[in-house]
């Protein structure tokens, strides 16, 4: 008797536990109905709640990534709550939301072609031969990338040399980015380039002379979308002995008709600082109107007015700070030895002259 009282109190349990479960399937599926995906510009940016669903422990987590919430908050409206993640949510991206342990909905944000994702444009400088006391790197972007995270993340050197990853590029608690948040700068550690500074002694240079190193661009660095480049990029280059010499507007070589002029440089020169510290002027000082485009691995320039030049004499006028790959600029070496009192030309800009008949 005992057996058969035993056996129908089980068979109850496994009853009661089934109904459950389809409750909670139910519920499932009918609180999924009412999310919805809201969209601004084409960007997945907010996630939208049902009204009456109680907000209190919701979290939206990636299915790959379970265990880490994505980053955002809800605040309620009229007739929903609303998810906002910190970035948008990432195209072609699988989600899941819970409420406490349950999972309540998934949804996945459509992919758009790869023609939306962001390239890398160029890497500056573009030569394949750089000095070892290499000071700067730049990197563009197609689009506006991520605020969000380091982006040191995303790079990685390899020494080809000695087949190791190495740590060429100076951690900054604050990126160097441009207002557009195109460009960004990446500096080789200065204190390791300056000679007979204490990380110089002990860590040596950067980058070692006779070496090739590979830089790597990891594909899976995100724009401000939420889109990840469209592929990994990479980029060799040879180091040679290091640059002692500060560039001589004098050394440069001019050409010039009606409709451009073109300067050699006869080395190449910082790609971003070249187009914001040289500038032409007309014999009345007013600044002539054109475009700047830089050619041969950054070591000349053709400039085309916006106008054709007239006849007149044109004064070409460059900002001092203006810097070689080594971050020499036009008045003194960057790493030059300040107990020496030497004679420095310390004049604010350089200028240069040219004629049209």
């Amino acid at each position: 008797m005992d057996v058969i009282h035993r056996y129908n109190y089980q068979k109850k349990i496994k009853m009661y536990l089934v109904f459950f479960c389809a409750l909670v399937v139910m519920a499932c599926r009918n609180d999924a109905s009412e999310f919805k995906i809201i969209y601004e510009a084409d960007r997945a940016v907010a996630l939208s709640l049902d009204s009456g669903l109680d907000s209190e422990n919701i979290k939206v987590v990636l299915d790959t990534n379970q265990s880490t919430p994505i980053l955002g908050a809800i605040y309620k409206t009229n007739d929903s709550h609303i998810f906002r993640p910190v970035i948008p949510f990432t195209n072609g991206q699988k989600y899941l939301v819970f409420k406490d342990t349950i999972q309540i909905a998934e949804f996945i944000i459509d992919k758009n072609s790869d023609e939306n994702n962001p390239k890398l444009t160029a890497i500056f400088p573009s030569i394949d031969t750089v000095p070892e006391n290499l000071l700067k790197m730049y990197l563009q972007f197609s689009k506006p990338m991520q605020e969000v995270g380091d982006a040191l993340d995303y790079v990685t050197v390899i020494n080809e040399t000695t087949g190791k990853e190495v740590d060429v590029f100076l951690k900054l608690n604050t990126e160097l980015w441009n207002k557009e948040h195109t460009m960004l700068t990446l500096w080789l550690d200065p204190g390791r380039i300056k000679t007979d500074l204490i990380p110089n002694k002990t860590l040596g240079l950067p980058i070692l002379k006779n070496n090739t190193y590979t830089i790597h661009i990891d594909k899976s660095w995100r724009d401000a979308d939420g889109l990840s480049l469209d592929k990994t990029y990479s980029k060799t280059f040879n180091v040679v002995e290091r640059d002692a010499l500060k560039p001589h507007v004098e050394n440069w070589e001019i050409t010039v008709n009606n409709a451009v002029l073109t300067i050699d440089f006869k080395e190449p020169l910082d790609a971003i600082l070249v187009k914001e510290t040289l500038n032409i002027k007309d014999e009345n000082g007013t600044i002539v109107l054109g475009e700047i485009v830089l050619k041969t691995n950054e070591t000349s320039l053709e400039f085309r007015p916006k106008h054709d030049f007239t006849s007149q004499t044109y004064t070409i006028s460059v900002d001092s700070k203006l810097e070689d790959l080594a971050g020499n600029n036009l008045n003194h070496l960057f790493d030059r030895d300040v107990t020496q009192h030497t004679a420095t030309d310390n004049s604010e800009y350089k200028t240069l002259t040219f004629k049209i008949d």
